[in-house]
């Protein structure tokens, strides 16, 4: 019997995996590049298999942690995370010679979508040594200092855990 946890991985690298075929640049590749863009686009490209491979291997690898007691900054994330490393000291890969946390490539693997240089990785659980990609998203800085304030208005601690009243 497949455990919930490899089923989720199951999916989450069966859904990159149809991501990773159906990539192409787009009409502003050009205008747009930057090491990071030309990096993951040259992964998606020429080594897909072995891209997704990695993501495999990083989720596998994670520890998985006890979901957070439900309040108003753990309701989006109701399972508990999926580690590597610390908060302070989250995991990093070099690959090709380009390093990038984890955290990051999990995501931009798994969705193909190259990010901007206005983008980052949000993490909705507040913890950045968390590769779940159910608690990853891309999007604004913005939004991310939004996810901060809602945190400390939460009374949650810096590193996203505990509390922390002051």
């Amino acid at each position: 019997m497949v455990s919930s946890r490899g089923s989720k991985i199951d999916a989450w690298l069966t859904r990159g995996a149809i991501n990773l075929v159906a990539f192409r640049r787009s009409p502003f590749h050009k205008a747009l590049r930057s090491p990071s863009r030309d990096h993951y686009t040259q992964l998606f490209e020429d080594y897909p298999e072995e891209t997704l491979a990695k993501v495999e291997v990083l989720l596998r690898d994670a520890r998985q942690k006890e979901p957070m007691p439900q309040s108003m900054s753990a309701s989006r994330t109701l399972e508990g995370c999926w580690e590597l490393k610390t908060h302070d000291n989250p995991k990093t890969l070099t690959i090709n010679g380009f390093a990038d946390f984890a955290y990051r490539f999990v995501p931009i693997v798994l969705t193909a979508d190259l990010m901007g240089e206005r983008e980052l990785v949000r993490h909705l659980c507040h913890n950045r040594a968390c590769v779940c990609p159910d608690h990853l998203v891309i999007g604004t800085y913005q939004q991310n200092a939004q996810d901060e304030d809602e945190r400390l208005y939460a009374g949650r601690g810096p590193k996203g855990k505990g509390q922390n009243l002051k």
